[in-house]
């Protein structure tokens, strides 16, 4: 069998029901609706022998069944029986004709038995279009009928959205109010999907329970660790000790530069200790004519006479140095000083304990982040 163009020209009708049957199936679904147009086949209880239905379209399993715009269909209905309850139901039937194929729709409806407990909906037939069944029915209204009086009329089938209105369905099951819009684009959901937005930002998302409630917002991206965050420790040092071997010191002067020294104005005493009890020979020398026969101071042998001083008790003898002037050194050039100290012999100290070690780190917040892709996100508010 050659491929089929149903919506192209042939030159001949060849646009078939069961074609376009197929077609509304597939965009409408398999079963059986009333579309968003007319009236949507509203009911009217005219009197309790008559209902009035309105304009609208239904699909069955693919055929689109009508009641044209601004028109309406009337159907009777039986009278009822004093102190009896029943349901009838009004349906759109579906027909074939079995010898011709020709296919058709009319309002038809069922009546149900009369009971005094409560009533139940009578049956309809149902058939598969799709493999040839000859007649289906499309449940419209339940009809109460209570003894003589027809009370209500309830609607039985489902109104499906068009196509606009079936992608808002999808968008709101989808993302209701409060549902969260992820995306690597910038695109605001608002811009797609309609509603009102509000976009989060720096932020993980979290799982809501006991300990945080939906709605709660914490965290941070760093973190600088308190000392009761900190594990509990110790730094021990092993015992040791420290062996300093035999050794001076020097200590040295920084160059100076250029500079003097000032002596002020002093005297200089010596003093002799305690001598103890002695006599002093004093030797008187003549002034004369020496032996050789000089002018001068005699000699030794030449000795007037000598003497002795009395013994004398514990003295000293003081020579006191005549007076120096204040006096300055003259300005020197850079040059240092250096003071040496007697050598120390080598010592070692005693075993230690353990003591506290030094400071280190750098004081700083840490990251507090695992790794990340940082990506957009929506909340729907309306």
């Amino acid at each position: 069998m050659a491929v089929h163009l149903v919506t192209g020209y042939a030159g001949r009708g060849h646009v078939t029901a069961a074609a376009e049957g197929l077609f509304n199936a597939g965009v409408c679904g398999l079963d059986r609706y009333v579309l968003q147009t007319g009236t949507r086949f509203a009911a009217s209880i005219m009197n309790n022998n008559l209902i009035t239905i309105g304009a609208g379209d239904l699909v069955d399993q693919g055929r689109h069944i009508s009641i044209p715009t601004n028109t309406t269909m009337d159907i009777s209905v039986e009278n009822g029986t004093q102190g009896r309850k029943r349901y009838d139901l009004i349906v759109m039937r579906y027909n074939k004709d079995a010898a011709t194929s020709v296919e058709s729709a009319s309002l038809a409806i069922i009546k149900g038995a009369e009971t005094t407990g409560t009533p139940v909906l009578p049956a309809c037939i149902t058939g598969d279009i799709f493999s040839g069944a000859l007649q289906d029915d499309t449940p419209l209204y339940q009809v109460y009928i209570n003894g003589l009086t027809l009370e209500s009329v309830t609607p039985l089938f489902t109104v499906i959205d068009s196509l606009a209105g079936l992608r808002s369905a999808l968008i709101n099951a989808v993302y209701p109010v409060g549902a969260i819009y992820i995306s690597a684009s910038a695109t605001s959901p608002a811009t797609l999907f309609g509603g009102s937005w509000t976009r989060i930002q720096d932020r993980f998302l979290l799982a809501a329970g006991s300990e945080y409630a939906p709605g709660r917002a914490g965290g941070e991206a760093t973190h600088k660790l308190t000392e009761a965050e900190m594990p509990a420790h110790t730094h021990t040092g092993p015992s040791h000790t420290h062996t300093v071997p035999e050794h001076t010191h020097t200590a040295t002067a920084a160059g100076a530069g250029g500079h003097s020294h000032t002596v002020p104005e002093h005297t200089h005493t010596a003093t002799s200790s305690s001598a103890g009890a002695h006599t002093h020979q004093m030797h008187r020398w003549l002034h004369g004519e020496s032996k050789t026969g000089g002018q001068g101071w005699l000699a030794q042998g030449d000795i007037d006479k000598k003497f002795l001083t009395s013994s004398a008790g514990a003295h000293t003898h003081s020579i006191t140095v005549a007076k120096h002037a204040a006096f300055s050194t003259t300005a020197a050039n850079a040059h240092t000083h250096s003071i040496t100290v007697a050598k120390c012999a080598a010592l070692t100290s005693g075993a230690s304990g353990t003591g506290a070690t030094g400071f280190t780190g750098g004081d700083v917040a840490h990251n507090n982040m695992p790794p990340f892709l940082a990506v957009y996100m929506w909340k729907r508010t309306a």
